[in-house]
């Protein structure tokens, strides 16, 4: 920075690109030395006396510190300095040794005319890096680099920059060209700032797009190391970064087009609030908040159209989540994904925002309900009756709260009437090949429309589709799914009914006496099954289904033994007690046989129906009814709802 201030103050800032510096590291198994060279303004007598005073604020207005020199007494054993200058249009030499030593830190001071001319500016040996600097010391000459054009960068950047030469041992690498041919997209806007004690600021950002490998990195805790390529606004202070504020959570997006957004920030309000270590600003924490709060919409204008990409993209998502979880989403205020922050993109941040919303909608609609019941209890326990006043205000309360309350019930039906429609394509699936060429067998069908291996009298309405059948169906009082007889009546049989239950007749039905309530039994068959035989003659998988009906009904029969419970529960199972039975398979050509010798077909479908003497009523129903007559019954629902089928 000294070697920059010493060019401005030769050229002007308008003729950076006039100086020179060449920065030279040399490192080996010796140590590590470091040369800075200039073509600037030199140390003539001003510049050597502010070096003599300790802690000066000579360069206080460009934000010098004032203790740089002093690090070098820290870092290395001896600086040489060796400096040409002009006085009175004479060219003067000044060089002398720069150590730690007590009373002594400037030795061997020459001060002299030049006999010969010489070009002016300075030279600084750093000689021999102390030992705990120089383990932790960039082993990469690329890494210095980076660290130089991070820290410099608002100059890299102007426009107006000095010719840099960097050497690490033989190596030489273009400090800026790389960085300067690598911005695709460069703007300037100014940001126009009230500080909390009322102060009108202005700042200036510069904004770029740099191809990712070759933008800048962050700054990382280990300075041994190159840092990461960031999306990063860089706060700088007279003209070198501070800090940077990190962009890739709020934005979205990684990377634009292959490059990386950076911009650089400065400003009066920098310069004087940036601390000594230029790690933050000394001001209050809700002032740094919102000045990165003005930042990042400047920044959003910049890369608008990559920002629009993100809001289509979570417009988009919405609406995915909109089909899926309507109950949800019914509540998204107009302004909603207009204030949702850029870097919600996963569909179950976005949900749980959405949540959120839908939470505090309802809290709202059940504090009205609340209060609309009060007023009313509060005018119904006088003696006196309505009044019109009261009637309208009621009347106007209800009118209000009505659609709320509609529009919630209508999003979680159509939420509950999602989850059917995803019920019924799954089933339609199970009815086709698998990829491994095969049909699927029936344990995903059974699975798909009721648990396996599940015994429940608990009325708690079992996670189950048995709705597919019959909406009835989905109010029980016993079912059992694949498990044996034995394990819920006396019998002794081994058979398991695919699914078995006795209808819950007070909920579906709302009759008085439910002794007398049919219990169903359903079994399902592989898609597309061809083979069944008698009883006895094949094993159970391809056995006659009327046959094992029958021998379900027998078993049951056999272990009636007067008033039998199941789990504590009380249940009379009379030889009276009709039976139901379902089969669900394909109307293959031998199925189709047996049907058609027991059963009535139903017009319009290829199902069957009837009442089997010694049995009972038994439904055989085809797959592709039992889907069809599914979409019928839901296709009203899912119309009124707008749920696409």
């Amino acid at each position: 920075m000294n070697s920059i201030q010493a060019i401005q103050d030769k050229f002007g800032d308008a003729n950076l690109s006039k100086g020179m510096i060449n920065i030279h590291i040399d490192r080996s198994n010796k140590g590590l030395n470091i040369y800075v060279k200039d073509n600037g303004i030199g140390l003539n007598d001003e510049n050597f006396s502010s070096f003599l005073t300790p802690d000066t604020d000579h360069k206080v207005m460009r934000g010098g510190k004032g203790v740089g020199r002093l690090t070098w007494l820290k870092t290395f054993y001896s600086t040489n300095i060796s400096s040409f200058f002009d006085v009175d249009g004479k060219t003067y030499k000044r060089s002398f040794l720069f150590q730690n030593r007590e009373n002594q830190a400037i030795s061997n001071h020459l001060y002299e005319p030049c006999k010969n001319s010489q070009e002016h500016g300075t030279l600084i040996e750093l000689i021999d890096m102390r030992g705990g600097y120089l383990q932790t010391f960039p082993s990469k000459g690329s890494t210095i680099a980076n660290h130089i054009i991070r820290h410099f960068l608002p100059i890299f950047i102007s426009g107006e920059c000095p010719e840099i030469s960097f050497f690490y041992n033989d190596e030489a690498i273009d400090i800026s060209a790389e960085l300067n041919n690598s911005i695709h997209e460069k703007s300037e806007s100014t940001i126009h700032f009230t500080t909390s004690d009322k102060r009108e600021e202005k700042l200036k950002i510069v904004h770029m797009r740099i191809t990712s490998r070759s933008a800048p990195k962050s700054s990382p805790a280990d300075m041994t190391k190159p840092g990461k390529a960031r999306n990063a606004v860089y706060f700088a202070a007279d003209q070198r970064v501070g800090f940077d504020y990190i962009l890739d959570s709020q934005l979205g997006m990684t990377t634009f087009d292959g490059c990386k957004y950076i911009g650089v920030l400065e400003g009066n309000l920098i310069n004087e609030y940036m601390n000594q270590e230029r790690t933050h600003l000394d001001l209050p924490t809700d002032d740094i908040e919102k000045l990165k709060e003005k930042v990042f919409e400047t920044v959003v204008e910049f890369l608008s159209r990559f920002m629009d990409e993100v809001k289509s993209a979570q417009k988009e998502t919405i609406k995915k989540l909109s089909d899926d979880f309507p109950s949800i989403t019914s509540s998204i205020p107009s302004d909603f994904i207009e204030k949702l922050p850029y870097s919600l993109s996963k569909p179950e941040d976005i949900l749980a925002n959405l949540a959120i919303h839908r939470i505090r909608a309802h809290k709202i609609t059940i504090a009205e309900t609340t209060k609309l019941a009060a007023r009313i209890d509060e005018i119904t326990k006088k003696d006196d009756p309505f009044t019109e006043e009261q009637e309208d205000e009621i009347i106007k309360i209800v009118e209000n709260l009505r659609p709320k309350l509609t529009k919630e019930t209508n999003a979680s039906l159509a939420e509950y009437m999602t989850r059917r429609r995803a019920v019924i394509d799954l089933l339609n699936k199970y009815m086709g090949i698998s990829d491994t060429g095969r049909h699927f067998k029936e344990d995903l069908i059974h699975s798909l429309i009721c648990p396996m291996k599940k015994v429940d009298n608990s009325k708690k309405l079992l996670d189950h589709n048995l709705w597919l059948l019959d909406d009835r169906f989905a109010f029980y009082s016993f079912l059992a799914s694949d498990s044996a007889l034995k394990s819920f009546t006396p019998s002794s049989s081994m058979g398991r009914p695919d699914v078995l239950f006795v209808l819950d007749e007070n909920l579906a039905f709302n009759r008085a006496q439910s002794n007398e309530s049919p219990i169903f039994i359903v079994e399902f068959k592989r898609p597309s099954k061809s083979s069944y035989y008698t009883s006895g003659k094949k094993e159970w998988d391809t056995e006659d289904p009327f046959d094992r009906f029958i021998d379900y009904k027998e078993s049951l029969e056999a272990g009636i033994s007067g008033e039998q419970t199941y789990d504590g529960r009380h249940v009379k199972i009379s030889k009276s007690r009709p039976i139901h039975c379902f089969l669900i398979a394909d109307m293959t050509r031998k199925l189709e046989i047996k049907c058609k010798s027991r059963l009535s077909k139903i017009d319009g479908a290829n199902s069957y129906f009837g009442h089997i003497p010694n049995l009972g009523f038994v439904h055989a129903i085809s797959y592709e009814d039992l889907i069809t007559n599914a979409q019928l019954r839901h296709e009203l629902f899912f119309k009124k709802l707008g749920i696409d089928y």
